[in-house]
């Protein structure tokens, strides 16, 4: 690999480079379990990029190698809106250090957003839901979600970072429900600190408190799009009558005189 990672040399004494001299790491990002985030400059498309080093798998050259080659291939099949992209995977081979290339998130990080109008905040969720439901219908797990993952572009629509990179770590498999309840959690953290939690419909509240009932994240979306008829028409269905409303996405009574 032409060049070496920042972190392992002295001084920036010459550029740090990748893929063949395409990509021009610049800075570091952050850092985490999941190993250290840089920016780079891919000098094909002239754009920024993420490009995440990932700490060496268990057995790196045997199984725990090639398991986390194949989710790095999955990953670059998920195209999805709420989902940042990843564009291509690198190293491997011969020791190299495994790296992800993502699109550079762009807007803020949720946890920076909040706290967040309930509808609004049952809306990122609905979203995030749909993100998550459409990764585990491809056999992508998160397995590691929280607000941090979670990015608000201009239009105030939530994209999902660092996606199947945490399954290959895990001690045991992420289970779907997992994923599905880390985003009412991340729910839960947008509403907590609002003074008008008593106000929330029924059928919200039933989600906040039952983070560990779904069984999918598309279970999850049809009980939030239950939530938000009931935000969004409290005249026509009071609140009261979404209390029976069960969280497998059925439609809720009708209202009562």
């Amino acid at each position: 690999m032409p060049g070496v990672c920042p972190r392992c040399r002295d001084g920036p004494l010459e550029p740090a480079l990748l893929a063949g001299g395409a990509l021009e790491l610049l800075d570091e990002l952050s850092r985490d379990a999941l190993g250290v985030v840089y920016r780079a400059r891919d000098h094909r498309s002239g754009c920024h990029v993420a490009v995440r080093f990932l700490p060496a798998p268990a057995d790196p050259g045997g199984a725990g190698g090639t398991r986390l080659d194949c989710e790095l291939r999955a990953l670059r099949s998920l195209r999805h809106p709420g989902i940042v992209p990843v564009i291509e995977v690198g190293g491997g081979a011969g020791g190299e250090e495994r790296y992800v290339v993502s699109e550079m998130p762009v807007g803020r990080a949720l946890p920076r957003e909040l706290p967040l109008p309930t509808r609004r905040a049952v809306v990122i969720a609905a979203r995030m839901a749909d993100a998550v439901a459409y990764a585990h219908a491809r056999g992508v797990v998160h397995g590691d979600l929280g607000a941090g993952d979670v990015y608000l572009d201009g239009r105030g629509r939530p994209r999902i970072v660092r996606f199947g990179l945490a399954a290959p770590f895990a001690e045991a498999p992420p289970r779907l429900e997992g994923d599905a309840a880390a985003v009412v959690h991340i729910l839960a953290r947008a509403l907590a600190v609002r003074e008008d939690q008593h106000l929330l419909p029924p059928s919200l509240e039933r989600i906040l408190a039952s983070a560990a009932s779904f069984a999918s994240a598309a279970d999850l979306g049809r009980a939030l799009a239950v939530a938000l008829a009931a935000l969004d028409r409290p005249a026509a269905a009071p609140w009261r009558a979404f209390r029976g409303v069960s969280l497998d996405g059925r439609e809720p009574d009708e209202p009562r005189p």
